[in-house]
C-alpha cells in the first residue's frame, strides 16, 4: 500500500508444551494471554499481531525503510521474553524463537510468506532457541529434508528398523562389567547410519518420542532379561529418557510394564534423565522420580554440570549416580583443576 518493505515475523514460544503439561493447561492460557499482551506492547498501533494457533504467534510489521527495522523488532520481543512470567504464584521462564521474512525480496504471496517466515522460526529454534533468523533461500531446501527425515522415521519406527546397541559399564578396580547404557541406533535403507544427534532431536520435535522411548525401555528390558536366562552375572541396564518422555503423564505405567512383560527387577533397570528435567524444580517432576525410586529403580543425572545444576539438587531429588560432562574429566590426568573437580 506505501509502496515500503513488509516484515512477517513468525514466534513461537520455547519450551510452552513443558508448561501445559507440568502445570496444567489453564496456567498455559494464562500464560499465552500474557504473552501476547507483552507482543502488542512491543509493537506500534500500525503493526498486527495475531495468534495463529497453539503456542504460535505472527506480527506484520509495515512501512520498513531496511530490513534492519525487524531485528530491532526482533531484539525488542527478545528482550521482553527474558523477563520471567509470574501467574498463580508460579515464576515461568519461557524465552521466544522469531522467523523473519521480508516483503517483497523473498516473496510476493501472503501465504508463501508466513511459509518462509516458519521456516525462518525452525531454523531459529535449531540454532538454540531465544534467538531470530531471517529467512534464506537454502531453508526451504533444508526444511524438505527434514520432513522426509521426518517421514522416514516414521517408517522405520513402523518397520522396526532402528538397533540397540549397549556399551558396557566397568568396575576398574575388579575388572568386571555391572552395567551397561542402552543406545539408540537407525540405519536408513538408503543414507546409511543417521547420527542420533539428528534424529532424536527430529523425534523430540515431532512428538515421535514417546513411542520411541516405548520401544527403547521396553527392548532393553528384555534383553537384560535374556542376558540372565542365558547365564550371565545379574547387571543394571541404563536408559535414557528425554525431556519430553519425562513429562509424559503414563511414564510410570510404561516403565512398570516394560518391567512386568520383561520379568526384569526393577533394581536391574536405571534411568537417566538430563540436568534440564531437574531444573524444572517442580512437585510433578519430585512425585515421578520419587515414585520410580520407591519401586527401586535408580535414577542418573546425565552430563551433570554443563547447565545450571548444583548441589542443592543432588539433596532435592532421589538421584543416585550423576554422570559429569566429559568436559570436565577429558584432561583429568594433566589438568590440576579437573582433577580436583
Amino acid at each position: 500500500r506505501n509502496d515500503s518493505l513488509v516484515a512477517i515475523h513468525f514466534v513461537d514460544l520455547d519450551n510452552f508444551k513443558d508448561v501445559n503439561d507440568s502445570l496444567g493447561h489453564e496456567v498455559g492460557d494464562l500464560l499465552l494471554k500474557a504473552a501476547a499482551l507483552r507482543l502488542c506492547a512491543c509493537t506500534r498501533e500500525s503493526d498486527t499481531v495475531a495468534r495463529l494457533g497453539g503456542d504460535e504467534f505472527a506480527v506484520i510489521q509495515s512501512g520498513l525503510e531496511s530490513s534492519d527495522g525487524a531485528a530491532s523488532l526482533a531484539e525488542k520481543i527478545l528482550g521482553r521474553f527474558s523477563e520471567p512470567f509470574v501467574l498463580e504464584s508460579h515464576e515461568i521462564h519461557v524465552s521466544a524463537s522469531i522467523g523473519i521474512t521480508i516483503f517483497p525480496h523473498d516473496h510476493h504471496e501472503p501465504l508463501n510468506l508466513v511459509k518462509n517466515a516458519d521456516m525462518a522460526m525452525y531454523r531459529a529454534k535449531t540454532t538454540g532457541r531465544a534467538n531470530y533468523q531471517y529467512y534464506e533461500h537454502d531453508m526451504n531446501l533444508a526444511f524438505q529434508a527434514r520432513k522426509a527425515l521426518e517421514r522416514d522415521l516414521r517408517k522405520a519406527i513402523a518397520n522396526d528398523e532402528l538397533t540397540l546397541f549397549y556399551q558396557p559399564q566397568i568396575d576398574a578396580r575388579r575388572n568386571m562389567i555391572t552395567g551397561a547404557e542402552a543406545l539408540l541406533r537407525w540405519t536408513h535403507p538408503e543414507r546409511g547410519d543417521i547420527p542420533p544427534t539428528e534424529f532424536i532431536r527430529i523425534a523430540e520435535e515431532s512428538a515421535l518420542i514417546v513411542p520411541l522411548g516405548e520401544w527403547v525401555l521396553k527392548t532393553a528390558c528384555r534383553q537384560n532379561k535374556a542376558w540372565q536366562d542365558a547365564g550371565l552375572p545379574p547387571i543394571r541396564i541404563a536408559v535414557n529418557l528425554s525431556a519430553v518422555q519425562f513429562l509424559y503423564r503414563d511414564l510410570i505405567g510404561i516403565v512398570v510394564q516394560s518391567l512386568n512383560e520383561s520379568g526384569l527387577s526393577p533394581r536391574e533397570l536405571e534411568l537417566e534423565i538430563t540436568e534440564g528435567v531437574l531444573m524444572r524444580d517442580t512437585e510433578a517432576t519430585m512425585t515421578t522420580l520419587r515414585r520410580l525410586a520407591q519401586l527401586g529403580i535408580r535414577i542418573a543425572v546425565d552430563d551433570f554440570g554443563t547447565g545450571y545444576s548444583s548441589m542443592a539438587y543432588l539433596k532435592r531429588f532421589p538421584v543416585t549416580k550423576i554422570k559429569i560432562d566429559k568436559a570436565f574429566v577429558a584432561d583429568v590426568t594433566s589438568d590440576r583443576g579437573d582433577a580436583a573437580i
